[in-house]
């Protein structure tokens, strides 16, 4: 029979990872260094790298606009 976990699941913080790594410890959720090199490859991806600016963009125009719809809706005098 096997028992199935329903619930949260704790998720490390960076302090916590780094002292595991420092004691030499195998720490949960720590990818592989071939799986490394990937991602590393695609975060350096000239195409990542333009989505990324665009969805930081958009962001940032987002927010503005938010400010602006919030400053309109409660004006300060």
């Amino acid at each position: 029979m096997t028992a199935s976990v329903i619930g949260l699941r704790k998720v490390d913080n960076f302090e916590h990872v780094l002292a595991m790594a420092n004691k030499d410890e195998t720490p949960q959720g720590i990818i592989s260094v071939g799986l490394q090199r990937e991602a590393t490859k695609m975060i350096n991806n000239p195409l990542f790298q333009r989505v990324k600016d665009q969805l930081e963009n958009d962001q940032v125009n987002q927010t503005q606009a938010h400010i602006q719809q919030q400053q309109f809706q409660h004006p300060l005098s």
